[in-house]
């Protein structure tokens, strides 16, 4: 009880630091203010509104590669990959899981060559966030709040001199990310490591004035700055929607054009980042996505009814699906991801709506079920080994982050029987297919082990070529104005108004 009082008085004592009301990411978008209206009423529209704003968002990126801070991280990848050095990304929550992802596209592209060179290549990128890999699932707790902890995380990762860290946060508060940084800029000092990048998504005069911690990072000359302010969010929440599609698509290209730079010197990235937003950007304007709307409703019917839905698609794209999918449980207040193998879990009664499930060509196989979850994981990581936080400084989590605890999370067929047998009694699963079939996306919603009753088919045939978007499907969960459930959508933004009134 002691100790308990005790933590309560020290955070009492920081708590005006995590005050973040003031923050744009925090913000609603004043062009979604009838977003509520229009989730109940017209999805089609709704996900034009929203559409509309990432439209908008990628007419500011554009712009961003003019500035000399994007140039600069340019240049620092150029520079780190070309001397067979390693770059490491980093975030907590969204950010970590994109820094994941960018870490699984850039891996999915030299996997292709097989060759000595493309297998260094691939290992130059890690991509990592707070609570290792199984926080991909879902965050663990308090970690976000320990600075100490990215840089052990760090070490344990064997980050060394020549290394590159870009630690990317939405708020630009996160004390986890901010202590990655600092643990950074202090190997600076040596003249062994290049400085590292914090990147974040709110104004430099907001947070100078409010949060120290961010303050002191701000200022300090050791590390270099990329601020990514895109605006306000169209639905508030932890994900922050835009902030994280900006930093993410900023980051992908930044990397995967600084490469091509090395390879042909006449080759110029800002030229050819810009071109490639111009044409993303051209292609969303135009896109018909009303075709998403009939699945936002049987989808939002389905749960409605106490039913489930696995999202089923190939290795290529799991971990676009996945970090779609994890995101949803803290923006939206929902279950994440239940561990299919631990007895308590799976015996409540709150399971995740959704689950992610792996194609595959093979009969359900109980008896080798963690071989089989394994060899999910590797594969939707693009062979790599999952990344466990292991030693005596993880001692007190051993229960929560080990590798085991990992595989326990099971993507592959057998997900589909034990789902059957922990689930609400009398429940049914949906199967709604991601795939891609020559220039296009396909949707399909179905019964298990029966023809399709829905489908929605994006051509994307205009994008082939850019650097990092045939290397990943559009985001299906942000076409669907990131939840399906429109009308937990309408409740959220419904409450935040009612605040601001008050």
């Amino acid at each position: 009880m002691e100790n308990t009082d005790k933590q309560a008085e020290e955070f009492l004592k920081i708590a005006h630091q995590f005050k973040l009301g003031m923050l744009v990411t925090e913000a609603f978008h004043p062009k979604t203010i009838g977003l509520s209206h229009l989730a109940q009423t017209d999805i089609p529209k709704a996900v034009s509104m929203l559409q509309a704003l990432d439209v908008d968002l990628l007419q500011f990126l554009s712009h961003k590669f003019d500035a000399a801070d994007t140039r600069n991280l340019i240049a620092s990848f150029e520079q780190t990959l070309s001397k067979g050095h390693t770059i490491f990304l980093c975030g907590c929550g969204a950010t970590g899981r994109l820094s994941s992802a960018i870490e699984t596209l850039w891996r999915q592209q030299w996997n292709a060559s097989r060759t000595p060179a493309s297998d260094k290549l691939k290992s130059q990128v890690v991509g990592f966030m707070a609570g290792g890999d199984v926080a991909l699932i879902k965050a663990v707790e308090d970690f976000e709040d320990h600075t100490e902890f990215a840089a052990q995380q760090l070490e344990d990762l064997g980050y060394g001199e020549g290394d590159l860290l870009v630690a990317s946060t939405e708020s630009g508060v996160t004390p986890w990310v901010i202590g990655a940084a600092n643990y950074a800029a202090e190997k600076v000092r040596s003249g062994k490591y290049p400085k590292p990048f914090f990147v974040y998504c709110n104004p430099d005069e907001i947070l100078i004035e409010n949060v120290e911690r961010t303050k002191e990072v701000i200022l300090n000359e050791n590390i270099m700055k990329l601020n990514v302010c895109v605006g306000p969010m169209a639905v508030t929440g932890s994900t922050r929607m835009q902030a994280s599609t900006a930093v993410m698509y900023l980051l992908g290209l930044c990397l995967f054009l600084s490469y091509k730079s090395i390879e042909n010197q006449e080759f110029d990235p800002i030229q050819a980042a810009k071109a490639e937003i111009t044409s993303f950007r051209d292609f969303l304007a135009k896109a018909d996505l009303s075709g998403l709307a009939p699945f936002t409703e049987a989808e939002s019917k389905l749960y409605a009814e106490g039913n489930y839905i696995f999202y089923e698609t190939s290795p290529d794209y799991a971990i676009t699906v996945l970090t779609d999918t994890t995101e949803r449980s803290p923006t939206f207040s929902l279950y994440p991801f239940e561990n299919a193998m631990d007895p308590l879990q799976a015996k409540q009664l709150r399971h995740s709506l959704c689950h992610l499930l792996l194609a595959e060509e093979r009969k359900v196989d109980f008896d080798n079920y963690r071989e089989h979850s394994k060899d999910g994981w590797r594969k939707m990581l693009a062979g790599r080994e999952v990344r466990p936080l292991e030693g005596k400084a993880w001692e007190k989590y051993k229960g929560i982050v080990s590798k085991e605890r990992i595989y326990e999370h099971v993507f592959t067929k057998e997900i589909m029987e034990l789902r059957k047998a922990y689930c609400r009694e009398h429940s049914v699963h949906k199967i709604l297919k991601i795939d891609k079939v020559a220039s296009n996306f396909v949707f399909t919603l179905r019964d298990i082990d029966a023809e399709p009753y829905l489908k929605f088919v994006l051509d994307i045939s205009v994008l082939k070529g850019n650097a990092l978007l045939e290397h990943t499907p559009v985001s299906y969960t942000h076409l669907r104005a990131h939840e399906t459930r429109h009308d937990l959508v309408c409740r959220l933004l419904l409450e935040k108004k009612k605040k601001k009134k008050k």
